[in-house]
Parts: structure tokens; sequence; C-alpha cells
């Protein structure tokens, strides 16, 4: 009868334990989708003593939450999220809290966590997460949860394949880029290009080559392959300002100018516009006047150009 009644009240205590966590979920969860509605444009980076990461964005992104009971040493939790590198980076992250209430992307062997919470951004530039991928990433949350018992919170399937769908409309019609071209005189080899643009301090990326800066987002690439082989006589190398992973800054342009210009002398090429005509200072005048309402309008949006909301939207 002892036992039977010993067992009762720990049922009991579990529900409670049950219950706390579910209202505490739905709280943090209704806080954080209020300050996104009041303000779109908040988002920031916690950087406190118990943070170091980038909370969670409602704007851009859904959570599933999942709570260890009893908690899980880092080294054994680890082994069990092998099947979110499928998923990659594009679409999810994964905040960790510790057994003292840190929470932090960084995975510790040592340490002690009691849940994990899956950030899902609901779009990219390859297009909304649909039906499919957000099946795989719930399922691999729920398996999660079940190898070590722990409970899981998963929002409305519907709801969050229609915000995704809203989403990306929004940021297609913000979607925008400066491209120039750089044409040559004389034929370049695949190596001594890569050379002569990593001297720019660019690294190359599959097929393309990435400028290194935090504050402007710069892709060249080479379109030698524009004539098809057919002209061995000269290059043309396409260089692409991406507006939205750019700061807002009033020098901005004038950089990717100068740069594109100092590549181009480099080259003894013609930096061109995508029509062909040689670029000038009408030319710089026209574009500062479009680049000033693109960034006004990624503002009004709630994307402020080169914010880290924007950084994992437009990628």
């Amino acid at each position: 009868m002892r036992n039977n009644f010993l067992k009762y009240i720990i049922n009991i205590i579990g529900k409670i334990k049950s219950i706390i966590f579910y209202i505490k979920s739905r709280l943090y969860a209704d806080k954080t989708s209020s300050l996104s509605s009041k303000n779109c444009k908040f988002n920031t980076l916690n950087i406190s003593g118990d943070h170091d990461f980038h909370d969670l964005d409602p704007f851009i992104e859904v959570m599933i939450l999942v709570n260890f009971k009893p908690s899980v040493q880092g080294t054994e939790l680890s082994y069990h999220l092998e099947d979110f590198k499928n998923i990659g980076s594009n679409f999810i992250r994964i905040i960790f809290e510790d057994s003292v209430g840190k929470r932090s992307e960084v995975l510790h062997d040592n340490n002690n966590y009691v849940s994990a919470s899956v950030f899902v951004t609901l779009a990219n530039r390859s297009g909304p997460i649909d039906s499919e991928q957000w099946h795989k990433i719930v399922s691999i949350s729920r398996k999660l949860a079940n190898d070590f018992n722990a409970m899981i919170i998963v929002p409305d399937k519907q709801i969050v394949i229609d915000k995704a769908k809203n989403l990306d409309i929004l940021c297609a019609s913000l979607d925008a880029q400066i491209k120039f071209g750089i044409l040559t005189d004389s034929f370049f080899s695949k190596e001594e290009l890569t050379e002569i643009i990593c001297n720019f301090d660019f690294y190359k990326s599959n097929d393309k080559y990435i400028l290194k800066s935090d504050r402007i987002r710069i892709y060249l690439s080479d379109d030698a392959l524009y004539s098809n082989g057919k002209n061995n006589d000269c290059c043309r190398l396409s260089i692409v300002m991406d507006v939205p992973c750019s700061i807002q800054d009033e020098n901005i342009l004038d950089i990717f100018f100068d740069l594109s210009n100092k590549i181009a002398i480099k080259l003894n090429a013609k930096l061109i516009d995508i029509n062909g005509f040689i670029l000038n200072h009408d030319s710089k005048e026209l574009i500062s006047n479009q680049l000033k309402r693109i960034f006004k309008r990624l503002d009004d949006c709630g994307f402020k150009s080169g914010s880290y909301r924007s950084k994992r939207v437009f990628k």
C-alpha cells in the first residue's frame, strides 16, 4: 500500500513538472512572438553571462523544444545529434541549455544538458521550408526526444508552412544585387585569374570567389564560359554586391566601386554595367540613388541590410 502511495505521489510530481515545463515553453514562445509582432525589426544577439548566441527570431524562425529529464551529458547528447547534420545549418541551429541554466550553441562534452531548442529558419534563397523538409526535421527531433524519453513541443505544421510561404514571398520581393562586368582584352587561365583575384582578399568557394569581409558581401565569378569556349582572346568576370547581406553605410557603394575598379585595372580590363556600357560617375550616381531606396525598403520591412536576420534568410 505504501509503495503504491509513493508511486502515486511521484506520478503527480512528474505531471506537475510536465505542466510547468509546458507553460514555461509556451510563455517563452508567446513572449518572443509578441516582441516580433510589436517590432519586426527587433533582432538581438544575447551576449550576457549566460548567452553567446542570437536568440529565437520569431519573424523568421520557429522553435522545436526538447526537454531532458534527467539531464544528459554532452558526449552522449552529441552522438544523438548526428542526424541533424544531414539537414545543415541553412535551415536549423540548435541551442543547448545546461544544468546551471546557461544556454549556448556550443555543446561541451562534460556538461549536463536539460534541453535542446531546435530553431528552424522558415525560408532562405533556396525557397520556403516545405512539408517534406519540416517532416524530416520534426522526425529527427522526435527521435532525439524518444532516445532520452524526453518531452517535446512542436509547432503546428500548417502554421509553419503558411508562415514560411509568406516569408519567402516577402523576401523574394526584397532581394537585390548590384552587378558589374569586368571585360579583359586578353585571355587569362583559371590559375592566373585565381592568383590575381585571391590577392584582393577573395577566397574560392565552389565556382565563385567570395570577399573576406563582415561589412560587405561581394561575389566574383569567372564568366569565361559566357563565350562557350568559342573565344580564347578575352575573359569576362562578374562582380556582384549582395545588398541584403552588406551593411547599410553611405560608403559601401564606394567600397564596391573601388574594388571593382582595382581588379579591372589589374587585369587591364573595362568595368561595364549589365548592358555592356562602361561605368562612369553618372552611372555611380544613379546606382547610389537606387541603392538608398533598396536599403530603406529592406529596413522598413524588418530586414536591415547586413543584420544577422538578413544574412540568415538571404543565404
